[in-house]
């Protein structure tokens, strides 16, 4: 009973630590798009979409080989656990560091080749941080393999924490102290917050982990060669996903940059973009800075459930108990229903206001956004889905199976986003489009492979009830905004709005039992 406690503990601690993650993240954006502007944002947005396939495969799925390894070899050998850490520590900085060098020759290369020197500035400031990322979740390995989740926790709320503050007051400082700057100098500034937040984190990290009174040596079963076999495949899996991220920067963006400026205007219902500078880093932006921070706020708090339902999944599978395993299942799917359905049920109706309240934007920035918002709200369930069919089929030890999803997902992402962008109606629209369908192919592809695991589950039942539900609430707050609340101040107008859709949507899913178990 202590370790089944142990492990709802540290899958409660991880989830909530996520969660305020994601709330810096969402209050680092917003501030800074509205500091920025769309244009600016644009730019920033690319050169992170360079940088991320180089730290997803330097640093993605370390934290996992070195726990499996720490739990295996290190349970009450602490001379294990330095051994591990000082293989580990070694090996992967390495490759970091070698990855780090060659992403500052890519980003030089591509600097020249767009003629745009800002990719160069920003790769060498950022470069640093794949090595610190590395050591960072060497210590969260070591940690974690030993069942402590805290310094984890502690420490992703540290670099978030440190990356917000230190970002914004550095763009403010650049913005009202040296107002002749230029932008790409808020940029470099935003960067260097990124690496210097890294390598607090580490050192804190660091500083948990150390312990210098043991020098004896560990057994040989301690493997480099082993760690790389856990790690590679997820580092390739993360891989696959920030590569469809550099594609559209390096090849759609272009595309778009080639169409004729008044078809964009036509296809946004004749907004005007005067003063909008370089078109299509201006549309990144607003699909990066503001459209993608408001979609990505519903994932964040429900992806919590997946992870807090990981062990209990993996447990009821170990133990062959397929009634068991079917209810947990069937509770993971109802809970993120529940929460995912109504949220994005609301962001398609108030989606204009809700970005005119945390962005500030113009007239033509919430055409475009909205716009974008509403195509993307529509697989945006699929979206939260993920991380409920990810625990399931971790839990059942295939992650082969996700990595194979992941990637036909990944690959019709990057084909359908190529093949719309060069069209002048859809343009930006491509990625909405992309989106949805990588989406979509996950989802499908997901419920084919749970269900030959032998799992039954009623998406039927899981979905009609919360879908009934979200439509009567966002009619009656729609009602009642149109009739009483359009004459009140925005934040109130939406706040208004979010308490009746709630209290409705609630009340409706009180009334039929949803969440109770049969």
């Amino acid at each position: 009973m202590k370790k089944q406690n142990n492990f709802f503990r540290a899958g409660a601690m991880l989830a909530l630590s996520g969660i305020a993650v994601k709330a810096f993240s969402a209050a680092y954006r917003i501030p800074l798009t509205r500091m920025l502007g769309a244009d600016t944002m644009g730019r920033y947005s690319a050169v992170l979409n360079l940088f991320m396939p180089f730290f997803s495969f330097a640093t993605a799925g370390i934290t996992a080989a070195v726990t499996n390894y720490t739990a295996v070899y290190g349970t009450d050998n602490p001379a294990a656990v330095q051994e591990i850490k000082r293989k580990a520590l070694k090996l992967y900085t390495a490759a970091a560091c070698v990855l780090s060098a060659v992403f500052l020759v890519f980003c030089r290369l591509y600097a020249q080749q767009q003629d745009e020197m800002l990719f160069f500035y920003g790769g060498a400031v950022l470069a640093p941080s794949i090595a610190l990322a590395a050591a960072e979740n060497v210590f969260k390995g070591i940690t974690q393999g030993q069942m402590n989740m805290m310094p984890t926790a502690q420490a992703g709320l540290m670099e978030s924490f440190f990356k917000t503050a230190l970002g914004l007051a550095g763009v403010w400082g650049v913005m009202h102290l040296w107002p002749s700057s230029k932008d790409e100098t808020a940029l470099v500034v935003c960067f260097g917050a990124i690496t210097l937040s890294g390598l607090v984190c580490a050192v804190f990290l660091w500083l948990k982990c150390r312990d210098d009174n043991i020098h004896k040596k560990a057994s040989a079963s301690v493997s480099g060669r082993g760690m790389f076999k856990i790690s590679v495949p997820i580092a390739v899996s993360a891989l696959t996903v920030s590569l469809t991220s550099f594609f559209d920067t390096a090849f759609c963006l272009p595309c778009i940059d080639r169409l004729p400026y008044d078809a964009i205007v036509k296809s946004f219902d004749g907004a005007s973009f005067m003063g909008a500078g370089d078109m299509s880093m201006y549309l990144f932006g607003i699909w990066q800075g503001m459209v993608l921070t408001v979609f990505n706020l519903p994932p964040a708090i429900v992806s919590s459930i997946g992870v807090a339902s990981l062990p209990l999944i993996s447990r009821s599978w170990q133990s062959d108990n397929k009634k068991l395993l079917g209810s947990h299942t069937a509770k993971l799917f109802r809970a993120t229903a529940f929460l995912a359905v109504p949220a994005y049920t609301f962001v398609f109706c108030f989606g204009a206001e809700i970005i005119q309240l945390l962005f500030g934007t113009t007239p033509q920035q919430t055409v475009v956004a909205e716009s974008l918002l509403q195509m993307l709200c529509i697989t945006g369930v699929f979206c939260c889905f993920g991380s409920a069919f990810n625990a399931v089929l971790y839990g059942a030890g295939r992650a082969d199976k996700v990595f194979n999803i992941l990637l036909s997902a990944c690959v019709a992402k990057s084909a359908v986003g190529y093949l719309l962008c060069g069209i002048p109606k859809i343009n930006i629209k491509a990625f909405a489009v992309s989106g949805g369908c990588f989406y979509t192919i996950i989802f499908v592809r997901s419920i084919l492979a749970v269900k030959k695991l032998g799992i039954d589950f009623d998406f039927a039942h899981i979905f009609t009830l919360p879908l009934l539900a979200s439509a009567a609430a966002v009619l009656m707050a729609n009602g009642l905004a149109a009739a009483q609340l359009y004459s009140l101040p925005l934040f109130l107008k939406l706040f208004f709005c979010g308490v009746i859709f709630g209290c409705i949507y609630l009340l409706a899913i009180a009334c039929t039992g949803f969440l109770v178990d049969k």
